[in-house]
C-alpha cells in the first residue's frame, strides 16, 4: 500500500512537460520533423529547434538564435567592424592598419607615415649627408 502510494505522488514528477511558445510554429514543425527533433536543442544554445532561426549553428538570443555575422571573419563580427569587408584586428576596430606612405612599416609604428622610409630608420628616409672622415 505504502509503496502504491508513493508511486502516485512521485508519477507526476517523472515526465517533464514542454511548453509550447508557439503552436503555429510547432505545427509546421511537427509536419516536416518528428515531434523529438521539434522539442530539441541540437545546437544547445537555449532555442528549441522549432523556435531557432538557425537550429544547426549556436547563435544569441537577441538575434533568435543565430551567430552574429561576422563577413571579412576577422572576429570582429559586423555591428562592431567599422571595415566589415576587409579583415583587420579588433585592436583597430576591425580594420586593416594603414600604411599610407607604401614603406612596408604601418604607420601605428612608423615614426615617418606620410613620407617612406626603410623598418631600420623606424620608417622614416635617411638623410643625404656625405661621410664623416
Amino acid at each position: 500500500m505504502t509503496k502504491t502510494l508513493l508511486f502516485l505522488l512521485l508519477f507526476p514528477f517523472c515526465f517533464k512537460s514542454q511548453n509550447i511558445e508557439n503552436k503555429d510554429a510547432f505545427k509546421k514543425c511537427k509536419k516536416e520533423f518528428s515531434k523529438e527533433i521539434c522539442l530539441s536543442d541540437e545546437d544547445r544554445d537555449g532555442f528549441l529547434f522549432y523556435l531557432d532561426r538557425c537550429p544547426k549553428e549556436s547563435g544569441e538570443k537577441e538575434n533568435q538564435g543565430c551567430p552574429w555575422p561576422d563577413s571579412d571573419h576577422d572576429g570582429v563580427i559586423d555591428q562592431y567592424d567599422a571595415c566589415p569587408a576587409v579583415a583587420g584586428p579588433a585592436e583597430n576596430n576591425g580594420c586593416p592598419w594603414p600604411d599610407q606612405d607604401g614603406d612596408g612599416m604601418l604607420d601605428k609604428d612608423d615614426s615617418c607615415p606620410l613620407v617612406p622610409g626603410p623598418e631600420t630608420n623606424n620608417g622614416c628616409p635617411r638623410c643625404n649627408r656625405p661621410p664623416v672622415n
